[in-house]
């Protein structure tokens, strides 16, 4: 298997897989790839230049996510996990989960479920850093950045893709981990089922008057779902607050005062008054799955493939599993001596990835919902289900196990 780059009698640059995005799904299945000997080239339009693998100072930012327990232990088999956990780690110990209009409610505690926590909030920017740190070390992976795919053809044995400044690249395989809006997926002609939830999500960081204990809090209502996830810091918080639209625009023009006595009355003052400490995001919200994960040596990894409401943080998690299924298949082809980018071994992952994401989408669907139909009888129902799984040790342990990845 090449480890360099070698220009073909075209003058195309040669590698084993391309890589098109260059964001935390993306840079993670490059690093597996890295660790296997393949060669690979990442394409990353969105960032012109990498954070600097040797800087001790990360940006803050604003983007967080909920890590798994399934998604620690492929980063710590990457080795990275210790770089991320060393900065700025949030630890949901507990999670609280209810709904504001008739008080039904569920604890999660990793205590009682024997666990050492229920998850971890780690800023975008940490894991980027650690994994553009740990790329480093690999010269059979290249970055190219801000030349997007202009188009791409197959030849008999590779697929041979022009970039806009009419650079050539040749590859077995072309990955799409290019996001919601894939360019792979569109050009490749792979159908995606969309709907949306006509909502938008608002993201801040908050400050509280109490200290968050390692708790996140969840709290439903028929407008959406507001989330504030415990951060490194005992009194700051990430908040991810899912609304109407309608609503959510009007949210977003409030300073940042009335914000903050907004989010204070939504969640009961849960940890006393609440302070917007940053500037406010939105991005709209909509659920999206592709009718296949696969085309002519064509594989979508995760937004490319699936985009799920983010009620339960499990969107990038499912990312970072068709990341290494996608990985450890490839593997076992070349282990087997065949093409990477045939169609019998690119069935392997969509068969192990599309329906176990499917599920993991309709379960979503039924949360989002459930928690926001406005039936009186649908939420008394809803609360008397809240109060019915927390007086059931084993079916909250089973919730728990889900969350956690298992």
């Amino acid at each position: 298997m090449s480890i360099c780059y070698l220009k073909t009698a075209n003058n195309a640059l040669h590698c084993d897989v391309i890589i098109n995005g260059g964001g935390m799904v993306g840079l993670t299945l490059a690093l597996l790839l890295a660790q296997a000997d393949y060669s690979v080239i990442i394409l990353e339009t969105n960032i012109k230049t990498p954070i600097a693998p040797t800087s001790t100072e990360i940006p803050s930012d604003l983007r967080v996510v909920a890590l798994t327990q399934a998604t620690r232990q492929l980063f710590e088999s990457l080795d990275i996990w210790q770089s991320i956990a060393s900065k700025r780690l949030g630890t949901m110990e507990n999670i609280k989960v209810w709904d504001q209009a008739l008080s039904g409610s569920v604890f999660f505690s990793a205590l009682e479920a024997k666990e050492p926590d229920l998850g971890v909030i780690v800023e975008q920017s940490v894991i980027l850093h650690a994994l553009q740190a740990a790329l480093q070390h690999y010269p059979n992976v290249q970055t190219i950045y801000d030349t997007p795919l202009q188009a791409y053809q197959i030849s008999a044995d590779r697929l041979m893709a022009t970039m806009q400044n009419n650079s050539i690249l040749s590859a077995k395989l072309l990955v799409g981990c290019d996001g919601g809006q894939s360019w792979v997926r569109n050009f490749s002609a792979i159908a995606v089922k969309e709907r949306s939830y006509d909502q938008l999500a608002i993201v801040a960081t908050i400050q509280s008057e109490r200290p968050h204990l390692n708790t996140a809090y969840q709290r439903f209502n028929a407008t959406g779902v507001l989330a504030l996830l415990p951060l490194s810091d005992p009194f700051t918080l990430s908040i991810v607050w899912s609304v109407e639209t309608t609503l959510g625009q009007s949210l977003m023009m409030l300073s940042q005062e009335a914000f903050s006595q907004q989010l204070t009355q939504e969640v009961e003052a849960v940890l006393g008054t609440l302070t917007v400490m940053s500037k406010r995001i939105q991005f709209p919200l909509r659920e999206q799955h592709a009718t296949s994960y696969i085309g002519e040596r064509v594989a979508l990894v995760g937004d490319a493939a699936h985009v799920i409401h983010p009620l339960a943080g499990q969107g990038v998690n499912l990312g970072f599993l068709d990341a290494a299924v996608l990985a450890d298949i490839l593997v076992q082809a070349t282990k087997k001596h065949r093409d990477i980018g045939y169609d019998y071994v690119l069935k392997r992952y969509q068969r192990s990835r599309r329906m176990h994401n499917q599920g993991m989408i309709y379960l979503m669907r039924a949360f989002k919902e459930g928690f926001t139909h406005t039936s009186p009888l649908l939420g008394l129902l809803r609360n008397k289900g809240l109060d019915w799984v927390d007086s059931h040790a084993w079916l909250k342990q089973f919730f728990i196990q889900k969350a956690l990845g298992k």
